[in-house]
C-alpha cells in the first residue's frame, strides 16, 4: 500500500538531485555546445501564495495533520495504520488499512529547491489528463492526475513559494467518476489546511 509514497519520494529525490547537480571535471577550455535559437515554450507558473503558512511544527510529525479520527469518511478499511517517513526536504505520512481498502498519502515539502508541490504540479501540467486549479481556504491549490477509472487523484497546495503539501488519494475500489476520487482528495487537503490553522 506504500509503494505510491515510496515512488513519490523517489521522484522528489530525483528532482532534487537533478536540480542541484553540476558537472564535475572536463576540459575548462572546451566551449559550450550551441543552444537552439528557437524560443523555448513558457513554463506554466503557479499562483502566488499571499498568506504563507508555517509548517515547521509538523515536519517532525506529519501524521498529526491527518489523524486517524479525521479519516473515517475515507475508504481506508477498519484498521487504519500510519507510517511516517522523512528525508532531507520531505516528510510524509501514509495512511492505509486492509489490502482491499484505499490509501491516503500526505507529503510535506519544506524549503524545496525545486519549488513547492504546487509549482511542481504546474510545471508538469501538460502531462496530466486532469488539471483543475482551485483554492482551499484561500490557499492556491490544484487537483490533478489520470482520469482512467478514477483510480488516484493528487491535490497540491502551496503554503509558500518553496513549501507546501501534496495529497495522493486512492480509493479501495476505483470510483466510477474520477471527479469523486478528486473530491475525496480535496476533502483530505481541507483537513490538512484546517489542522495548519488556516
Amino acid at each position: 500500500m506504500h509503494r505510491v509514497t515510496t515512488g513519490a519520494i523517489a521522484f522528489s529525490v530525483f528532482l532534487l538531485a537533478s536540480g542541484c547537480s553540476k558537472a564535475i571535471g572536463g576540459d575548462p577550455t572546451t566551449p559550450p555546445r550551441p543552444t537552439s535559437t528557437s524560443a523555448a515554450l513558457p513554463t506554466p507558473s503557479a499562483p502566488p501564495v499571499h498568506r504563507p503558512i508555517d509548517m515547521d511544527p509538523y515536519l517532525s510529525k506529519p501524521c498529526a495533520l491527518t489523524p486517524v479520527e479525521d479519516l473515517r469518511a475515507f475508504d481506508l478499511g477498519a484498521e487504519v495504520r500510519q507510517l511516517e517517513q522523512f528525508s532531507r526536504d520531505l516528510a510524509s505520512c501514509s495512511s492505509s488499512g486492509d489490502l482491499d481498502a484505499g490509501s491516503l498519502d500526505l507529503a510535506l515539502f519544506e524549503a524545496s529547491p525545486v519549488g513547492s508541490p504546487l509549482v511542481m504540479a504546474y510545471h508538469h501540467k501538460t502531462s496530466s489528463e486532469v488539471f483543475e486549479p482551485l483554492e482551499i481556504s484561500g490557499m492556491p491549490a490544484v487537483r490533478y492526475g489520470s482520469g482512467e477509472a478514477g483510480d488516484s487523484c493528487y491535490v497540491a497546495v502551496g503554503t509558500d513559494s518553496d513549501q507546501g503539501f501534496r495529497i495522493d488519494y486512492r480509493p479501495g475500489k476505483p470510483a466510477p467518476d474520477f471527479a469523486d476520487t478528486c473530491d475525496s482528495a480535496v476533502s483530505a487537503a481541507e483537513i490538512v489546511v484546517g489542522r495548519l490553522g488556516v
